[in-house]
């Protein structure tokens, strides 16, 4: 059975989230700890401040996140319900946070996600902007309009693409951002939603808190700043 990269099948759930943590304890990609606004990733060795006040949720939201991502990419014809089997099993929900929590009488629940799928399996997928090339079919299929092509960038001293895009759900525009690069055989995402660009702003401020054991501090490098070269954004 071909397999496919799912990262995309989890942008779709803007709102409806449960507060739930997690209390497990893991060894693989999710080994990680959340503490005083702070997600640390012991597997991969970094950690991240997500947005001030945020709402984490764990378990329950994210088994949500999943079967909502599995009806849109069946409904829409991008992938068939074994092949989304498949994938998710090789793909892990480190962090989700929204702004508000569930219920809240919001149009738009802005979310900060971050996400790795194993792509070992594929050895063309060797950097971000391969892996956003490689999903960007499926991407149309299920309504999200990429905005110009993938904009390289450094962050915290690794090699990061961006890619900006748009979707709509029952009449709400609402604004995306998958920031990706690829480690250790997987491909490691922020998956970040929003309904405006002041919204998306803060998520990319946080994510530009991102810091690897190895490259402490972060590098000065702007987090929107691409690599000379590098094709600008529309």
């Amino acid at each position: 059975m071909k397999r496919y990269p799912f990262l995309i099948a989890i942008i779709f759930l803007l709102c409806s989230v449960a507060p739930l943590l997690h209390a497990q304890q893991f060894t693989g990609p999710e080994d990680a700890t959340v503490s005083g606004g702070v997600y640390t990733n012991r597997f991969f060795g970094f950690s991240v401040t997500y947005p001030k006040d945020w709402v984490v949720h764990g378990d329950a939201t994210n088994v949500r996140l999943r079967e909502i991502g599995k009806e849109r990419a069946a409904s829409t014809g991008a992938m068939s319900a074994a092949s989304s089997e498949v994938v998710l099993r090789n793909t892990y929900q480190l962090l989700t946070t929204f702004q508000y929590p569930m219920g809240a009488a919001v149009e738009v629940n802005p979310g900060f996600m971050l996400v790795a799928e194993k792509v070992s399996h594929a050895p063309a997928i060797v950097t971000g902007r391969d892996y956003l090339l490689h999903v960007r079919p499926l991407m149309l299929k299920t309504g999200v309009v990429p905005v110009g092509e993938p904009v390289e960038l450094t962050l915290a001293g690794r090699n990061f693409f961006r890619q900006d895009s748009r979707m709509e759900i029952s009449g709400t525009s609402i604004e995306q951002t998958i920031i990706i690069t690829v480690t250790q055989g997987f491909a490691l995402a922020f998956i970040l939603s929003g309904k405006d660009q002041a919204s998306m702003n803060e998520m990319i401020k946080a994510v530009a808190t991102l810091k690897f054991d190895s490259t402490l501090p972060t590098s000065k490098k702007p987090i929107g700043t691409p690599k000379p070269g590098a094709r600008p954004r529309p």
